[in-house]
């Protein structure tokens, strides 16, 4: 069998990386290391370099932010990896606790079985510290958004039924984590958004394109872990499975969806941006999305998480 070929896709932006990165992966691979040891997790994740998704995409951001997101998504990306075998009514009930942690500004010690509580309230504090309450609680309906989203996944995953085009369009863009991605772009940039951007329609149609431009790109770069770990929430499985097409023409179909959504949120920039949206300094907004596209694609060459 002919080895899969994935296309590289072309930005207009070049790969960056934030100036201290390398200070930033030591010191939350050093933070990290005492939850996971508490948590019984063998093996480094040194070799995944979990800070470069964070470094890469919002590189713009103070060395404290930065390490304040990459800490949050790191922890994502355990518990992403922690939940998919776990039973459905523990893993409501533990993201409960997050929300109520969050909401609450509430200490959690680390003591006996209870890692994940304590490494999420630990984090959370340098929100706490950084973020204004308008934003912090922005963030926590975010993360919510994508608890809820990660559970509806649950009974695909755990069912091994990959889902339908429909479905899985319907689903993924707000299952994959965008939305606290998105809050992240604010932050790094220490700028925020008045709340008739938040709410102007232009803008939103501009986050969905940018959804799918990410989870399809994520898709396409962790098939192949995702096939090894028996995941479906792939678009790539999902095209071979709907159109009955070779696994090399679904990565294909994969890569000229993500194109063409680039090229509407680029219609989206030039056109309809600064015409119909307020906002007098949108373009750190914009030039944020276009490094998360950036950064979120060159992290998948970085780490041997994929």
């Amino acid at each position: 069998m002919e080895p899969l070929v994935f296309p590289k896709i072309e930005w207009k932006n070049e790969a960056t990386n934030h100036k201290e990165v390398d200070k930033l992966e030591k010191e939350l691979n050093d933070w990290l290391s005492v939850y996971c040891k508490a948590a019984g997790m063998n093996g480094s994740l040194v070799s995944h370099k979990l800070s470069y998704f964070s470094t890469r995409i919002w590189h713009y951001g103070s060395y404290e932010r930065v390490l304040a997101i990459a800490k949050l998504i790191a922890y994502f990306f355990v518990v992403d990896d922690f939940f998919d075998v776990m039973d459905r009514k523990w893993t409501r009930y533990q993201y409960g606790r997050l929300i109520e942690i969050a909401l609450n500004d509430e200490i959690v010690p680390l003591q006996g079985d209870n890692w994940f509580q304590a490494c999420w309230s630990d984090l959370w504090q340098s929100f706490t510290r950084l973020a204004n309450n308008e934003w912090k609680y922005r963030l926590i309906n975010s993360c919510a958004t994508w608890f809820k989203g990660a559970e509806l996944e649950l009974k695909f995953k755990q069912s091994k039924k990959i889902p339908s085009l429909v479905e899985y369009l319907t689903l993924r863009p707000f299952s994959e984590g965008g939305e606290f991605c998105f809050n992240f772009i604010e932050f790094a940039a220490n700028k925020y958004l008045s709340q008739n951007t938040l709410s102007n329609p232009v803008f939103n149609s501009l986050l969905q394109y940018s959804r799918l431009v990410l989870f399809a790109t994520n898709d396409l770069y962790s098939f192949r872990k995702e096939t090894k770990k028996g995941d479906v929430m792939n678009l790539v499985m999902v095209y071979h499975n709907e159109y009955k097409i070779s696994t090399q023409e679904a990565i294909y179909k994969t890569v000229e969806f993500i194109q063409e959504n680039l090229k509407i949120f680029e219609s989206y920039k030039d056109q309809l941006v600064s015409a119909l949206i307020p906002d007098d300094d949108m373009q750190f907004y914009v030039s944020g999305l276009e490094a998360m596209f950036r950064g979120n694609y060159d992290f998948h060459f970085d780490s041997k998480r994929y």
